[in-house]
């Protein structure tokens, strides 16, 4: 078993995790195409592998996709006053 706690993080702002809703069934066939194929499936793209195929994890923030900026700068921007130049 590998160690998560050697290349992933658990305390940061983004939330990264495995997509919530099922899998289609072309997605589950083309998956297993390819790994008919010889190259191997990866449950983790985060990881230390990603020549691979499978399910790419996400960020998501209470139920919505969110981005490095949503998450690092929205709440920088609060802090910072923009005032017009004054002569």
């Amino acid at each position: 078993m590998r160690n998560l706690k050697k290349i992933h993080g658990f305390n940061g702002l983004l939330h990264v995790q495995d997509p919530q809703n099922g899998v289609y069934d072309i997605m589950s066939d083309l998956i297993d195409a390819v790994k008919n194929l010889g190259i191997p499936y990866n449950n983790d793209f985060n990881g230390e592998k990603q020549n691979s195929v499978g399910r790419y994890q996400t960020t998501n923030e209470k139920g919505k996709g969110c981005s490095l900026a949503d998450v690092y700068f929205r709440d920088a921007l609060k802090k910072v006053e923009f005032h017009p130049g004054q002569n």
